[in-house]
């Protein structure tokens, strides 16, 4: 990822780039990099017991439109 960057970059200094990802790619490091790097980014959360339960009313909301 941050070969391709630098060289978006050598050639279009002032794109805005946005980054999409999978879960796989969704840790601390990455998103530090990608903030400290001015690179916007979207990514996936795998989901987890936590998630699921504090999502839960969320989906009944969503579920009834």
């Amino acid at each position: 990822m941050q070969r391709l960057v630098r060289a978006i970059r050598s050639n279009w200094p002032n794109t805005r780039i946005l980054i999409r990802a999978d879960s796989h790619y969704c840790s601390p490091p990455v998103i530090d990099w990608c903030r400290a790097n001015a690179v916007d980014f979207i990514l996936g959360v795998a989901p987890t017991t936590t998630l699921r339960k504090r999502s839960r009313s969320w989906k009944q909301c969503a579920g009834a439109f």
